[in-house]
């Protein structure tokens, strides 16, 4: 595979803990993946894909950030961090939940992003809409870059991929291999890169999404698809067999 550039922004690799009473009390060895501690406000799993998105913003001369998400969005005050941290401006496009200024929307407001909101109806065509401001701010003289939901495209998986890597590596060293990584999954990209990044060294270990989003037929089809472009991309002859996907949802 050919990796491309990345930015040092998350702090890794983060711990792997045993759940020792956990285990104990359901009969199965359970670990958890401390990806909460990636940082300090800009902790959690988007940070690991940012740190490529973020390098091909630079490398392409972008001087903001453009992504997009729900009023609470993880991700969108994540890359509101990262942008500011970068010495760039961001804009956000947010689902309206009238939730009112606190948690992640306060923190983007105190960064000074700058917001478009829109309906639940109306974030069906966010893809559209992140162009459409785009090409606002490029009227301006602007040189914006667009961040998917979830930082979940080709290149946005690579922070999975090498989770999925470094997870490894920390089993082997404590004596053991995962036979499940169980994630959350709602654009998709963290269950994708985790996927390549196990099949990339070998490792049978298989990944369950508890589904928070989109339906699973369409999670499962970005999935398939966002897999597909990053092997063509990166060079990655993995064996990839889409009916190793598993989405559970109903919570």
């Amino acid at each position: 595979m050919i990796q491309p550039k990345r930015l040092s922004l998350a702090l890794l690799p983060t711990p792997l803990h045993r759940l020792d009473r956990t285990s104990e009390l359901y009969g199965a060895s359970l670990w958890v993946k401390r990806d909460d501690l990636t940082g300090a406000v800009e902790t959690g799993n988007k940070i690991r894909k940012l740190e490529f998105l973020a390098a091909d913003a630079l490398s392409k001369g972008a001087d903001m950030l453009i992504t997009c998400g729900g009023e609470q969005s993880n991700h969108s005050r994540a890359t509101a961090i990262v942008a500011r941290k970068l010495g760039m401006d961001v804009h956000l496009v947010l689902r309206r939940t009238a939730e009112g200024p606190s948690g992640n929307f306060l923190l983007d407001i105190i960064l000074g992003a700058s917001i478009r909101w829109v309906t639940p109806d109306e974030y069906e065509n966010r893809d559209e809409i992140l162009q459409e401001e785009a090409e606002k701010f490029r009227a301006k003289g602007r040189h914006p870059y667009i961040i998917p939901e979830g930082g979940s495209n080709a290149l946005g998986i690579w922070g999975y991929v090498l989770a999925a890597q470094e997870l490894a590596k920390q089993a082997n060293q404590m004596g053991f291999q995962p036979d499940y990584a169980i994630v959350p999954s709602g654009s998709g990209g963290t269950y994708t890169g985790l996927w390549i990044g196990f099949r990339s060294i070998g490792a049978k270990t298989e990944v369950i999404g508890i589904t928070a989003g989109p339906d699973t037929a369409e999670q499962r089809e970005h999935i398939e698809k966002t897999a597909a472009k990053f092997c063509l991309e990166y060079e990655a002859r993995i064996p990839l067999n889409p009916a190793e996907i598993k989405l559970v949802d109903g919570f």
